[in-house]
């Protein structure tokens, strides 16, 4: 025998002499008159042989209400403890090494029985025995092995009020409540119907004295809100919406349940909702909310804005706005003026998500962010930092009087009008980059600069915005020359919009200012037709005068199914196609179908398909004019995770394996304006994609690097370094 081999062979013998000295103190009291006698038996857990058999002892109570038996146990480390007394019914309970010396508490109850039809969607299917949890005030929750014959099953349990969990194996649990099981009957629950799909259960509590029974509990697919087409959206998730109540003890129940994530919100006239998000359901299995839904009272929100006067001493307008679980439809809470001290509050807010807005008094936007409100959270300080602005609007050599507005990645938007000499002032909130839109026609076509806003020593920043003197007059008409009424986009060389606009009922428009001496193209699509990129014919003037024929769109049909052939729902959909370099956005149906229109000369169509809780996956699908394709997707193979260090600010970089590079930031799911997004890390982002072999590129793509991702892998680049 080996040094260790013995060592571990004195400890074993160690550990059964001690516990062969200290006896279990068995502590039995009767929750019935009629249980006042019966056995002790202590069964020890066995690793190896030889396993000394139980320890057994009798034991009676006579005056008092309990008895303690001291027992000596067979030689282990862990036994199993059980009182036996006739038509009497005790839980076995599991006590350890570190239970010597102390009184372990056994209740006994006089028995009953409890009996139930199961029935399954397949009259084939049958069990010889079904696992049933009864638990209650005063019985400690415990699972009874119940026997099955002819479908019917039959449970020995205490006679007292008892809740039941009824579970078969690869099937959602049934629930029986406050069951009243009586000595000498057997109490039959009736049918215990099991259906296929799977299901949520939770409990729900109100912090006050509200019945919880006034309450009610929604339940709504977790769809991802498609930027554009939110209606539709909305339309679907309404469909599968369902709403329920809570029994006497706050639980509630959802059945039959697709597979996928859904959203679980509880709700209470006058009290604040309850929510949780993106609770994973799998099918004929029960998903249990990890914590119960608390209903709080609602909240007053209370805003300090500093200074509290804007740029021109005026009042700040401040408003709250409740965020759903649909991005496009936050409900408005409050809105009004802050007072000359800069404090602004809101009665009736529900918690959760909520976004915070402040503007001037012209109702330009200096402040807009997400905040989570919670009851009794302590006033919001918003502090602004305006950057004062001045400059010049000119068209070719002339001033040109116009209105156009300053935009930041933050969602902050300032609105400025030029004078007759194209003079303009004002303030923005922040210096940085800022993207400017002109209007310069009447408000109809809208002009894209990027420009940086940098103060002078801590003074005034000076933009002067030149639009070139040029023209571009366009009228669009159908194959049988009618005009068309379409929204029409300029692309510059690299595919990127630099203008917009849309006909008039003639059809025609006219751009002004753009660049003569770039190759642009023009881009028009109604909801049926489109002209495909039109190259703009300038003169050496800098003007251009052209009728552009537009045809009929493609449409593509597609289905998202897994591997094993089952309708992925609420997909969220990128999809962009040539010529234009602009993503689209749909969301998959509850049978996993989408629609998308591309150009009849597309070629391909490029998407980025986000299934719920199931990997990222890249392709491209061929398209061929004159031809309506059906393509069946199949989405869930195997995963892997690519983490790429990056900014959280563009420039991105992107991210390629079939068709063209997609920004990294496309990858993402959209957080619907609640929470960061679930792939965000402090570094940059952590991606689940299907298995297989990516690139990763500047935005440019001179600069690549490969990865190979295999089932399971996880690997890391550095984006930084290709964006630089």
């Amino acid at each position: 025998m080996t040094v260790t081999r013995w060592l571990i062979h004195l400890a074993s013998v160690a550990v059964s002499l001690v516990a062969a000295a200290a006896p279990l103190r068995i502590a039995i009291e009767y929750a019935d008159t009629s249980c006042r006698s019966g056995v002790v038996m202590v069964t020890p857990f066995c690793t190896a042989p030889p396993c000394q058999r139980e320890s057994i002892a009798s034991w009676r109570i006579d005056k008092d209400d309990r008895v303690v038996v001291m027992i000596d146990a067979p030689d282990a480390d862990r036994w199993t403890v059980g009182v036996q007394a006739e038509r009497c019914w005790a839980p076995a309970v599991n006590v350890g090494f570190a239970e010597r010396g102390r009184d372990i508490a056994m209740r006994v109850w006089r028995s009953a029985t409890v009996s139930g039809r199961l029935k399954f969607p397949d009259e084939k299917t049958s069990v010889r025995a079904v696992p049933v949890r009864i638990q209650s005030d005063a019985v400690p929750a415990t699972e009874l092995q119940c026997p099955v014959t002819d479908d019917r099953f039959l449970c020995t349990v205490p006679a007292t009020a008892l809740d039941l969990r009824i579970a078969p194996e690869g099937w959602a649990p049934q629930y029986r409540w406050t069951v009243q099981p009586r000595t000498e009957t057997t109490v039959d629950v009736g049918e215990v119907k099991f259906d296929r799909g799977g299901t949520i259960t939770g409990f729900v509590q109100i912090a006050g004295d509200a019945k919880l029974q006034s309450a009610t509990i929604d339940l709504a697919p977790a769809l991802s809100p498609p930027t554009r087409g939110y209606h539709e959206g909305e339309r679907r998730i309404n469909a599968r919406a369902q709403r329920v109540r809570p029994n006497a003890r706050g639980f509630f129940e959802f059945r039959q349940l697709e597979p996928g994530p859904y959203n679980v919100t509880a709700r209470l006239d006058g009290w604040s909702h309850a929510r949780d998000f993106d609770v994973n359901v799998e099918d004929q299995r029960e998903t249990s909310l990890a914590k119960p839904l608390v209903i709080e009272p609602l909240t007053r929100v209370e805003v300090l804005v500093m200074p509290p006067l804007d740029p021109r001493s005026e009042a700040w307008r401040v408003s709250l706005k409740q965020l759903t679980p649909l991005a496009g439809n936050a409900v408005p809470v409050g809105e009004g003026d802050a007072s000359l001290t800069g404090q602004w509050f809101a009665e009736g807010a529900h918690s959760g998500p909520h976004v915070v807005e402040v503007s001037d008094h012209r109702g330009n936007g200096f402040v807009r962010s997400v905040v989570d409100v919670s009851p009794r959270m302590a006033p919001l300080q918003v502090t602004l930092t305006a950057v004062a602005i001045d400059g010049t609007v000119r068209m070719g050599s002339e001033p040109l009087q116009t209105r156009f507005d300053f935009r930041n990645i933050d969602g902050n938007l300032v609105v400025f009008r030029s004078d007759e000499e194209g003079r303009f002032s004002g303030t923005l909130p922040t210096e940085g980059r800022w993207e400017v839109r002109v209007d310069t026609e009447s408000g109809h076509q809208v002009i894209f600069r990027n420009v940086e806003v940098r103060p002078k020593d801590g003074g005034t920043a000076h933009i002067d915005l030149e639009l070139p003197g040029t023209s571009i007059d366009a009228t669009f008409v159908s194959e049988s020359g009618d005009p068309v009424r379409a929204g029409v986009r300029v692309l510059d060389a690299n595919s990127r919009i630099i203008a917009t606009a849309r006909t008039d009922e003639q059809g025609h428009l006219r751009f002004l200012g753009l660049d003569s001496e770039q190759e642009l193209r023009l881009f028009a699509r109604s909801e049926e037709l489109d002209s495909g990129p039109v190259p703009v014919p300038f003169d050496e003037a800098g003007h251009a005068k052209l009728t552009v024929v537009m045809h009929s769109v493609v449409k593509v049909r597609a289905w998202l199914v897994t591997p094993s052939g089952r309708p992925v729902a609420g997909a969220f959909i990128h999809w962009t196609a040539p010529p234009e370099n602009v993503h689209r956005e749909v969301v998959s149906g509850p049978s996993g179908e989408f629609e998308i229109a591309v150009s009849h000369n597309a070629g391909t169509v490029d998407l980025i398909i986000l299934p719920p809780m199931m990997p990222v996956k890249l392709l491209a699908i061929p398209v061929q004019p004159g031809t309506n394709p059906n393509v069946e997707i199949v989405v869930g193979g195997p995963a892997a995770t690519l983490e790429v260090t990056m900014s959280h600010r563009p420039p991105y970089p992107f991210i390629r394996r079939d068709g063209r590079p997609a920004a990294a930031i496309m990858l993402v799911y959209p957080p619907n304006w609640t929470t960061a997004p679930r792939e965000w890390r402090p570094w940059g982002y952590a991606f689940t994609l299907e298995a297989g072999h990516y690139a990763v590129c500047s935005d440019t793509g001179a600069n690549c690097k490969s990865v190979s991702l295999p089932p399971g892998a996880v690997e890391r680049v550095d984006g930084r370094e290709l964006v630089q």
